[in-house]
C-alpha cells in the first residue's frame, strides 16, 4: 500500500512539473508570436519609436553591431521605404528557460499589401531569414542580438506551403 502511495505521489509530482513546463512553454510561444506580430505593425505603421524600444540597451551581434546600430538601420530603413508591408512567418522558437529565447523568422516585403503574397509565390521579393535571440526584461521581450541572410528557394518554398498555398 505505501508504495503506490509513493509512486501515485512520484506520477502527481511528475505531471505537474511536466505540465507547468509546457504551460511555461506556450505562454512565452504566445508572447513571442505577439512580439512578432507587433514589429510587423510598426514597420507598416512607420513607427520607428515603439521597434527601437524593442532593442535592447545590451544588443550586440557576431558584426559587433549595437543597439545604436540597429537604431540607424530602423530610420533608415523606414525613411527609405514610404510603404511596408510584411510578411512575417515565426519558423521556429526555442527556450533556454524562461527568459531566453532564439527565434528563426523569415520575413518577406512589398510596396503594397495586396501583392505580397503574389510577389512571394513568384519570387519576385526580397525575403531574409532572420536568427533573433531575445531575453525578457521586466516583462518585456526585447531583441539582445540577430542575424540576417538572404532566404533560399528552398526557404521560401517551404514559408509558402506553411501558409497553405503549396
Amino acid at each position: 500500500m505505501q508504495m503506490t502511495t509513493r509512486y501515485f505521489l512520484f506520477l502527481i509530482i511528475f505531471i505537474l512539473t511536466f505540465s507547468s513546463c509546457s504551460l511555461f512553454q506556450k505562454d512565452s510561444q504566445t508572447e513571442i508570436q505577439e512580439l512578432f506580430t507587433e514589429v510587423e505593425k510598426h514597420f507598416e505603421d512607420h513607427n520607428g519609436r515603439k521597434l527601437k524600444n524593442l532593442v535592447s540597451s545590451e544588443y550586440i551581434d557576431d558584426h559587433k553591431r549595437t543597439k545604436d546600430d540597429i537604431d540607424g538601420f530602423i530610420t533608415y530603413y523606414l525613411f527609405k521605404h514610404q510603404k511596408i508591408h510584411l510578411l512575417v512567418h515565426l519558423a521556429e522558437t526555442s527556450f533556454t528557460d524562461e527568459k531566453n529565447c532564439t527565434a528563426t523568422v523569415y520575413a518577406a516585403m512589398a510596396g503594397r499589401s495586396g501583392e505580397l503574397q503574389e510577389v512571394l509565390k513568384s519570387l519576385q521579393t526580397d525575403v531574409y531569414k532572420f536568427s533573433f535571440v531575445l531575453s525578457k526584461n521586466s516583462g518585456d521581450w526585447l531583441l539582445k542580438s540577430a542575424s540576417w541572410e538572404q532566404a533560399t528557394t528552398d526557404d521560401i518554398g517551404n514559408i509558402w506551403g506553411s501558409l497553405g498555398n503549396g
